[in-house]
């Protein structure tokens, strides 16, 4: 993970990963702008179109995890995958209040789908907005802190206007320690 493009050059060694099935189920970005995602991901790194990637963008009806239903379905169509990724907490909470307790059922279906899986979940959530509060580690995720609460790695990615480089900061890291590290847009 975080590799160099082929040819490209990096003094940073990459992460080790598990190759396997990827999901990803995207209900923020549409469809045009996910498949030119993709496409030029494709593009950069050689990618096989039998790849082991598939994604869903703006799926009708659109994903629900409040909906037992769509657990269920959702469990059977990501049945392989290793990484399964949601774009964003947001748009898959059923309209609940991310504010209150009702987030803890979508939560505990997080939970359900990656139990029944045995895939890592990735879940994109925005942070809240920047109000010069400058709280503890961990303040900047938006909502219920049962949502931080019931989840086993909390990564806050910045990135600074007008830049190329992100830095990723663990803000919860369940049974293990994650070094804070950066990245550069090529």
């Amino acid at each position: 993970w975080l590799q160099t493009i082929p040819g490209g050059k990096s003094k940073v060694k990459a992460f080790p990963v598990i190759q396997g099935k990827v999901t990803w189920i995207d209900q923020d970005n549409g469809e045009n702008r996910t498949a030119n995602r993709f496409e030029a991901l494709g593009k950069a790194y050689n990618a096989s179109p039998t790849s082991n990637l598939e994604y869903y963008s703006m799926p009708q009806p659109m994903l629900d995890l409040s909906k037992t239903g769509h657990v269920v379905d959702l469990i059977s169509i990501t049945s392989g995958s290793k990484l399964v990724v949601i774009d964003n907490l947001a748009t898959v909470s059923g309209g609940r209040d991310e504010n209150s307790s009702e987030m803890m059922l979508i939560m505990g279906n997080l939970r359900l789908l990656a139990e029944r899986t045995g895939a890592a979940i990735i879940i994109i959530h925005h942070s809240r907005k920047e109000t010069g509060y400058k709280g503890k580690q961990g303040d900047n995720l938006r909502g219920f802190s049962g949502i931080r609460g019931s989840i086993d790695t909390g990564l806050y990615i910045n990135r600074e206007p007008s830049s190329d480089s992100i830095t990723v900061i663990a803000e919860k890291a369940r049974d293990m320690s994650i070094p804070s590290f950066g990245a550069l847009f090529t």
